[in-house]
């Protein structure tokens, strides 16, 4: 079976029942059924292809919207974490001050 000039595959036949050889019409046909065989198992493959990139493509989509998810969750951790560390150093003002005023 030729399909797009590669060879995908390829039937034999053993010798007919009673020895008889083929006819050149016989060989015809099933050189046209092979033939059409060959071109839908192609076509199934090409049909199969096109679904896994379907499903490639829609996990793809689907991880590009966790990584954006992921992405501003990274920022809010980070504005979070400056705020915290905000906060941290005022209290240890306070606390350092408190401390300097006792000492006095």
């Amino acid at each position: 079976m030729i399909v797009r000039g590669h060879l995908t595959g390829f039937v034999l036949l053993g010798a007919r029942t009673g020895g008889e050889r083929f006819r050149p019409d016989q060989i015809s046909l099933l050189s046209a059924a092979v033939q059409q065989f060959g071109l839908d198992v192609e076509s199934l493959r090409v049909e199969s292809m096109g679904r896994r990139m379907t499903v490639s493509e829609s996990m793809a989509s689907s991880l590009k919207a966790e990584v954006e998810t992921l992405r501003l969750h990274v920022q809010d951790l980070r504005a979070n974490n400056e705020s915290l560390l905000t906060t941290s150093n005022s209290l240890r003002a306070i606390v350092d001050g408190k401390a300097f005023m006792r000492g006095t």
